[in-house]
């Protein structure tokens, strides 16, 4: 069965704040429901980010959200795909691979040069899904990170 995918708005941010909520606890991160909502309200309201929502069946199982920024060396724009969750029960089912493949779609329509993304180290399951979608692991710069607070 077919994911339908959506871009998320103002009326989405239940649905999406729940999903969140998965992908928060999925890294170990507890946020309260409050500040989940307010945070992705605050992206839509500003249009920081695209939130794209799949559903299936009348049920909201998959969120993805993706930061738009720009490359200076390929004067262009690019994806950042900092969020992709898929609900425990639709898991192995491929909803994953069509949220990614929908993604990467989007991107290009938006002339987007790269999608980029990063998982944790023990996500193997994320791991070998970005690989067999095309995207490579390691590059020739490396990625630093400096916790601010």
């Amino acid at each position: 069965m077919m994911l339908d995918i959506r871009k998320a708005g103002a009326d989405d941010l239940d649905s999406a704040t729940r999903l969140f909520l998965g992908y928060l606890a999925f890294y170990g991160k507890d946020h309260s429901e409050d500040a989940a909502r307010r945070f992705l309200a605050e992206r839509v309201e500003h249009a920081e980010s695209v939130i794209l929502l799949g559903r299936r069946e009348g049920a909201d199982i998959a969120f993805a959200q993706i930061y738009p920024t720009f490359s200076s060396t390929r004067l262009r724009r690019t994806w950042v795909l900092n969020d992709l969750f898929v609900a425990e029960p639709a898991r192995g089912q491929g909803v994953g691979r069509e949220l990614l493949r929908d993604v990467v779609a989007r991107a290009r329509a938006a002339d987007a040069a790269l999608v980029s993304l990063q998982t944790a180290e023990d996500n193997v399951v994320a791991q070998a899904l970005y690989e067999s979608e095309g995207f490579a692991h390691g590059t020739a710069f490396r990625s630093y990170t400096r916790m601010i607070q």
